[in-house]
């Protein structure tokens, strides 16, 4: 994963000090009876550096991952899940506006 926020290298100081905000995916990839049903990816974003990142993280069984887009149209839900960077814009508004 691609560290937000971090120094290049142990020399060079952070360049931005803004708010990493993040959302973890609402859906699992792997089957429940799976081993690896527990891992979900996570996007961590920073509206001030617009930079992003996602990463593999885990996520108890007994956890219901929330959905900020549910109530979205479906065909504008099912655009931004393919697309990562839309959906990091759309959900940036959403944390502006109090609603993440």
């Amino acid at each position: 994963m691609s560290r937000l926020h971090a120094p290049l290298d142990d020399a060079e100081p952070a360049t931005c000090g803004g708010t990493i905000r993040r959302y973890l995916r609402r859906y699992r990839f792997h089957p429940p009876e799976s081993r690896s049903y527990e891992r979900t990816f996570q996007l961590l974003w920073c509206s001030d550096c617009r930079t992003y990142a996602t990463q593999t993280v885990h996520v108890p069984r007994a956890t219901v991952l929330p959905n900020p887009l549910a109530d979205l149209a479906v065909e504008v839900r099912e655009t931004l899940e393919r697309k990562e960077l839309a959906l990091v814009k759309h959900l940036d508004r959403m944390a502006r506006r109090g609603q993440l």
